[in-house]
């Protein structure tokens, strides 16, 4: 993460009541910082309960059985979570054949813009990064449309958003907003849904479940 020179992210701090902990502003998002959160991280910090997923109306609520499946993998010994889920990324991620491709240009079909079918998917998310001033750091090589890199740029646009919103810029929020919707209608919508539902066809495992449902409401625009 932290790809962007521009990039401000808020780190997650999980409490020793197990509940996220972040500023007032950020509350309203928080789905989105956790689907933020780098997936191999699970093994450095305490786990997420699903209660702690604040900031949520009823519609958003977590599913029963993902909530289930969790609790009784967060019960187990943080070294047996840890080795579990590094084998579950590796097969999942990089193995071959590649179960769950991680890059737009794998995904996205329906909403393609002009650029995208013109030059590719991988270019029509760079110009999008371009349009901001934003490139990558130094010796960072991940693709433009690979799922961390539009993560990264989707929090740093919410959090100029945020700014905004916090700071009574209702007009500069607004524009933030629909910048946001329109690249989750046009790039990480298909990208993060069809993740998801990949992670869910081939995993059994409960934080890459809660990580797949984490997707799908960044992509629906709930969180």
């Amino acid at each position: 993460m932290a790809k962007w020179k521009k990039f401000l992210l808020l780190p997650l701090r999980l409490s020793a009541q197990w509940q996220v902990a972040v500023p007032r502003r950020w509350q309203r998002s928080t789905p989105f910082w956790l689907a933020c959160s780098p997936i191999p991280s699970v093994v450095k910090l305490r786990i997420i309960p699903p209660s702690s997923c604040c900031g949520l109306g009823p519609r958003e609520s977590l599913p029963v059985d993902v909530a289930m499946r969790f609790e009784a993998w967060a019960a187990k010994s943080p070294t047996v979570r840890g080795s579990d889920l590094r084998a579950e990324f590796t097969r999942l991620f990089y193995g071959y054949p590649r179960l769950v491709p991680l890059t737009g240009s794998r995904w996205v079909t329906q909403g393609r813009t002009e650029f995208s079918l013109a030059h590719g998917e991988r270019a029509a998310v760079g110009l999008e990064y371009r349009k901001l001033g934003l490139k990558n750091r130094p010796g960072n090589g991940d693709p433009f449309d690979a799922l961390v890199s539009e993560l990264d740029f989707l929090s740093y646009v919410t959090s100029l958003e945020a700014r905004a919103f916090e700071g009574g810029d209702a007009g500069s929020a607004r524009e933030w907003e629909l910048l946001r919707l329109d690249f989750c209608a046009h790039h990480f919508g298909e990208l993060a849904s069809g993740v998801a539902q990949a992670i869910t066809q081939h995993s059994d495992n409960a934080f890459l479940a809660l990580y797949a449902w984490l997707l799908d409401l960044v992509a629906d625009g709930v969180a």
